[in-house]
């Protein structure tokens, strides 16, 4: 069970980083 969560999170975790990280860079572009 901790393995599958383990798993699942490292393949989220990128997803999430991009979109934050692209989200930061739509903000800073508006000022």
């Amino acid at each position: 069970m901790y393995y599958s969560v383990n798993k699942l999170f490292s393949l989220i975790e990128p997803i999430f980083r991009n979109n934050v990280f692209e989200h930061n860079i739509i903000d800073v572009n508006e000022f």
